[in-house]
């Protein structure tokens, strides 16, 4: 028995998801049930049995569902009514109740709903129509997984308030009624309640650490070595979890993006950290996650360590992977700008200027006033072979604008200079 453990043990994610739909489904039904018990109006009844029988959710060019459906629900249905209706045999029922129910009603009992759906994986296929500029206008369809739907209506800080491209129209409930402590409550839900919803991984990576939901955060971690966890963990920035986390770092793999090896260095800065990052330099110095993490210390050491990545990029990269390198350096460098990387910048900027550098020299001109002339005169000299000379009148006013607000003194002496340039 104990050989055949292990073997076991790998069938039991498999396990846990076949036990949570078959429980899903049982509820459902149960449900279903019940809510077959109601006694709804006529209208109701005939609208739900024509609903049932459809094949797809049929949804307007203009964005709008089937609005005989919506209208009928929302006339005649009362939300005690409605609310038995998302636990419908039928999803396209369910569906139109919880929109109905969202779009249209206050004070729903929404965080109730949200957890009977979390596992709800039954689809419907829905309507969409191409955007006019893609040519003859023809409607397609695309299917979704009715958990997804129910969250995206109901509403999480990670979903905002916007009406979904090419398909159909909807204010997330939550952001409708302005109710903050609910979004907190459907975000802790999510991240708290296993699940496979895209809307969780949205607020793992969101920019804010999730209030609440530490404890969570680092149990899905320690549970299933989940890298969008760890880098969720990571916006936290505890110092008693550097360890844990340099412990639960996914493996680096040469040649990839390696985008959460790299994520919660961006997140969390601190000395140790930093220590063991460096120690990765000879296999991480051609990645730009490796030096976005880099310059967000903004100290001697982050300096230092960045002047190596463009000495070493500079010999070993190829042309086109150092411009693009270097181009994400200037970039980053001016984002987190700091004194120390002034005489830096100015290297990057000066190997190669071009005219939509200048928005970078904003945070030059107080460092060195003449070498920043210097470079924004320079970038009007670019040229390309398809266009020639980049020199244009929104460049020269730009400049112009520039110079008089961080060096006025100069202006008289550009409008003489820039006469001179081809």
């Amino acid at each position: 028995m104990k050989a055949k453990l292990p073997i076991l043990f790998l069938f039991y994610p498999m396990l846990y998801r076949l036990l949570a739909i078959i429980l899903f489904s049982i509820f459902i039904n149960e449900l279903s049930f019940s809510q077959n018990n109601i006694c709804y109006p006529p209208k109701i009844q005939e609208v739900i049995e024509l609903i049932s029988k459809e094949d797809i959710i049929k949804v307007n060019p203009a964005g709008v569902l089937d609005t005989h459906y919506v209208n009928i629900l929302k006339t005649f249905a009362d939300k005690d009514k409605l609310v038995p209706l998302t636990y419908h045999s039928s999803p396209k029922v369910r569906f139109f109740a919880i929109y109905v129910l969202t779009q249209y009603f206050d004070d729903i009992p929404f965080l109730k709903i949200a957890e009977k759906h979390l596992n709800d994986t039954s689809a419907v296929i829905i309507m969409e129509w191409p955007d006019i500029s893609d040519g003859p206008i023809t409607s397609n369809t695309y299917k979704e997984k009715l958990n997804k739907i129910f969250i995206e209506l109901i509403g999480s800080a990670g979903v905002g308030c916007y009406e979904l491209k090419n398909s159909y129209r909807n204010y997330p409930y939550l952001k409708r009624v302005k109710n903050e402590k609910g979004i907190r409550e459907i975000d802790s839900l999510l991240i708290c309640t296993p699940n496979k919803l895209q809307q969780t991984q949205n607020l793992l990576l969101g920019r804010e650490p999730i209030k609440g939901c530490y404890k969570c955060v680092k149990k899905m971690v320690r549970k299933d070595n989940n890298y969008v966890a760890l880098v969720a963990l990571s916006k936290f920035k505890k110092k008693k979890d550097i360890h844990f986390i340099l412990s639960h770092l996914p493996p680096f793999i040469p040649n990839n993006k390696n985008l959460y090896f790299f994520l919660p260095f961006i997140e969390f800065q601190h000395p140790v950290m930093f220590k063991f990052f460096k120690k990765k330099f000879s296999i991480c110095f051609k990645y730009d996650l490796y030096s976005n993490a880099i310059v967000k210390y903004k100290n001697t050491e982050a300096l230092e360590l960045l002047k190596m990545v463009v000495e070493k990029s500079r010999k070993d990269l190829t042309k086109g992977e150092w411009d693009y390198l270097r181009q994400n350096l200037i970039r980053e460098i001016w984002a987190n700008f700091s004194d120390l990387y002034a005489n830096l910048l100015f290297d990057l900027l000066e190997e190669n200027p071009m005219p939509y550098h200048i928005q970078f020299a904003n945070v030059l001109w107080k460092i060195d006033k003449e070498r920043t002339y210097q470079f924004v005169l320079k970038t009007l000299s670019f040229k390309t072979s398809c266009r020639g000379s980049w020199k244009s009148d929104y460049f020269i006013d730009k400049i112009k604008r520039d110079i008089n607000k961080y060096a006025p003194e100069l202006l008289k002496r550009f409008n003489k200079d820039v006469l001179t340039i081809d």
